[in-house]
């Protein structure tokens, strides 16, 4: 999946309209539409606004299957769902959780890591 089919999974994601992608990029609908067609590639400052926008890596645009592993969580935000084998499931669910959060949802759990991580020392 390369940038054409990331930006066409991402819309459809995120539910945005070409032109509402195109705003958030900086550029008009039909940019947008010639990227989704694959006679054009967006810049890479456009490419950073919409990581910017939906909190997303620029990665998960540009790379070929970039958007394989991007999902939406019930509050809305998109996340990346971890496949890593070098952490443990535990720490792999708290990390999906944890990026299904919106902002005050993480500085909420970062606080109360911090705040108990002293309550329960490591066996």
């Amino acid at each position: 999946m390369g940038v054409r089919e990331n930006i066409i999974r991402l819309r459809k994601l995120t539910g945005v309209t070409q032109e509402e992608l195109g705003r958030i990029a900086g550029v008009s609908r039909s940019a947008v539409s010639l990227w989704e067609i694959g006679d054009s590639e967006p810049r890479m400052g456009s490419v950073q606004s919409i990581a910017d926008h939906f909190h997303i890596r620029k990665a998960n645009i540009i790379e070929d299957g970039g958007m394989d592993n991007v999902l939406m969580s019930a509050s809305g935000s998109l996340y990346e769902k971890i496949e890593s084998d070098v952490i443990s499931p535990d720490e792999r669910h708290l990390l999906d959780l944890f990026r299904a959060c919106n902002q005050t949802g993480r500085e909420y759990i970062i606080q109360l890591a911090e705040t108990t991580s002293g309550m329960f020392p490591r066996e």
